[in-house]
């Protein structure tokens, strides 16, 4: 696959004439679907907005992300789609859930509180597969984003020299892990409503369930009374410290939504934007108060260690003052 900056820099003229030659001179299905993914995350979609109709018509579902520049009529046609009952609901619900238009908006609620029969074979309710998106839908049925369009990029301190607006990561705390004894770590600490906010956490134990710190008045971290150990752990696991402020601002130029899909090369490490789920999404609900946390950033550890693997997500609930940690990998 090109690199990302080539479709990031294409002419609204280059991008339309792409997407003109791809079913022309594109015979393999995965290829165009790469294609679209990249131009649907790299640019600012125009491109696509006249093939939307092509590609419902050639069932163009399976990477939904490429809908995300669609529109509300694109919308109604793939709910037509859902309700005629005919397959292929759960990648159509998540195209919607992409498109995030009002009559998408009022399709999730309404079939989550009529329960359609198609609704009936879901393993989640339709409402949230908002999640997938980077929204969620708040008890009074309006719509909530749970990601910042402010995005600023971590690259590993030995990419970049180092400048005075960096933030601090990666500092090793003075209190165990009340689970496995290993050492909590601040991963990083940022400004947000008016205050510092540190998102400390056990990188050992996150990675198996979500660790969730309390944020007191003075702005420490505490553990908090609700986590989980995992059934699991027996003790022998551990794992090696990393290196204080590993990773660094960069100045990149970034929007939210280059890091949606794990499939596009480009780095992970950030603050803001959209996370990179490398299974289903998991915005983590707040202990205390039940409301998804917003998502505030991610760490890519293969942009911290050599083999590293995994991503860790930081999520924070506002209302309540909570700090959530979680973690995917392949």
């Amino acid at each position: 696959m090109v690199d990302y900056k080539y479709f990031e820099n294409l002419s609204l003229a280059e991008s339309k004439q792409l997407v003109d030659q791809l079913f022309v001179e594109i015979k393999e299905r995965d290829q165009v679907e790469d294609i679209l993914l990249y131009l649907a995350l790299f640019t600012n979609g125009e491109c696509l907005k006249d093939i939307y109709p092509t590609l419902i018509e050639k069932k163009y579902f399976d990477t939904p992300e490429i809908y995300k520049h669609a529109d509300s009529a694109i919308a109604d046609q793939l709910i037509q789609l859902v309700e005629s009952n005919g397959g292929n609901t759960n990648y159509l619900l998540m195209c919607l859930a992409w498109i995030g238009t009002q009559n998408v908006i009022d399709f999730f609620n309404v079939s989550t509180e009529r329960k359609p029969r198609w609704a009936k074979k879901l393993y989640v309710l339709p409402k949230e597969y908002s999640n997938q998106a980077g929204w969620d839908i708040m008890a009074d049925g309006t719509r909530r984003m749970l990601i910042s369009q402010d995005v600023k990029a971590l690259k590993n301190r030995s990419e970049l020299t180092p400048s005075n607006s960096d933030i601090p990561t990666f500092m090793p705390q003075e209190k165990d892990c009340p689970f496995c004894a290993s050492k909590l770590t601040m991963v990083f600490a940022i400004p947000i409503d008016d205050s510092i906010i540190e998102f400390t956490t056990c990188l050992l134990c996150s990675c198996y369930e979500p660790v969730f710190m309390r944020i007191d008045k003075d702005g420490k971290c505490l553990w908090h009374e609700k986590n989980t150990k995992w059934e699991h752990f027996d003790g022998s696991l551990e794992m090696d410290p990393i290196a204080e402020n590993t990773l660094i601002l960069s100045d990149e130029y970034r929007k939210p939504e280059y890091t949606i899909s794990p499939y596009t090369e480009i780095s992970k490490s950030q603050i803001g934007g959209y996370p990179t789920w490398i299974q289903d999404a998991e915005y983590l609900n707040c202990p205390d108060c039940g409301d998804k946390m917003d998502f505030i950033g991610q760490i890519d550890m293969e942009d911290v260690e050599e083999y590293g693997e995994g991503l860790y997500y930081f999520q924070y609930c506002r209302k309540c003052r909570i700090t959530g940690v979680n973690y995917q990998q392949t």
